[in-house]
């Protein structure tokens, strides 16, 4: 029983490391919002969640070429990084002509950056959407389970009202359009999605729950997207393992009466020995590790790990 457990921990160990070494499905504090001074350069990479083969970027459209996206307003690669998903690289000079790039592919959901040029928007238009009002773009929900976003319409005329699509997922999938097809029912994660009309303005509110680790939604309208990617708390792999185990017959192999606690604690020390044998007989690592699994230098470690816990 004690070889069976010593090889679980250990199987455990590998399981945490490969979960750790996961690709980021988001780069670490992207926003989709480019700010800086105007005449000021500007370097910026983003997660790209498919194919794209159109870039717009208001002034300028234009077609992917292999790896190149650029338009006369910035420099712009696509360096592939996985099947399904490629990271933008996009360089260049803060104008107040450049005001978002957005992304587009057959079956992949838009993506949208902004660029605040002196932390200033210009574009007030009839029947756009009005960023300013409708950020942020990425929302990080760590803690918790339930998320509402809000994008904002101006339309001049008190009498025509928007007509807005909505999508969901990477893929772009088709869920709710004005007058046409409701699929709502088939999302169920989708909570409420509610349209307040004001006078020359709309506010569209959609309530959601986790789906992904990653989430996108994109609102259409008049030919624009505003999509929203939701970045929720990544599963505790190791701690849904362990609540599956027989947790006091196995802490009493170990020592007694331990604490789940002091289990855990003990649980990375003790395991050091054979995840450092592993790593000298794959020859990941260049020397053999001194520490030997013996009776002492387990006597050894729980007094390390009384301190430690």
């Amino acid at each position: 029983m004690m070889a069976t457990v010593y090889h679980l921990l250990f199987s455990l160990t590998l399981l945490h490391s490969f979960a750790s070494a996961e690709e980021p499905l988001m780069l670490p504090n992207d926003g989709r919002v480019v700010y800086g001074k105007l005449g000021s350069k500007f370097n910026y990479r983003t997660i790209l969640p498919g194919e794209y083969t159109r870039v717009d970027s208001g002034m300028h459209s234009i077609i992917v070429k292999g790896e190149d996206c650029s338009t006369p307003l910035f420099t712009c690669t696509l360096e592939k990084d996985m099947p399904y998903r490629s990271v933008a690289v996009l360089s260049g000079v803060m104008t107040y002509g450049l005001k978002r790039v957005t992304f587009l592919g057959n079956h992949s959901i838009p993506i949208v950056i902004l660029f605040y040029t002196d932390h200033y928007w210009p574009e007030i238009d009839d029947h756009t959407f009005q960023w300013q009002y409708s950020l942020p773009l990425v929302t990080s929900a760590k803690d918790t389970d339930i998320v509402t976003f809000s994008v904002f319409i101006l339309h001049f005329s008190p009498v025509s009202l928007p007509n807005f699509t909505l999508s969901y997922s990477a893929s772009n999938d088709p869920v709710y359009k004005e007058k046409e097809y409701d699929y709502l029912k088939d999302y169920p994660h989708i909570l409420e999605l509610q349209r307040n009309v004001f006078f020359m303005h709309t506010i569209i509110r959609v309530t959601v729950k986790k789906k992904e680790e990653v989430d996108y939604y994109c609102i259409g309208y008049n030919g624009q997207y505003h999509t929203h990617a939701i970045v929720w708390a990544k599963p505790d792999v190791i701690s849904d393992i362990l609540s599956l185990l027989p947790m006091e017959e196995v802490i009493g192999h170990f020592f007694g009466s331990a604490t789940q606690s002091s289990f855990l604690g003990s649980f990375v020390l003790i395991d050091l020995d054979a995840l450092g044998s592993y790593l000298w007989g794959t020859h990941i690592l260049p020397f053999k590790p001194k520490c030997k699994n013996s009776n002492k230098s387990i006597a050894h470690f729980k007094n390390l790990i009384l301190v430690y816990t």
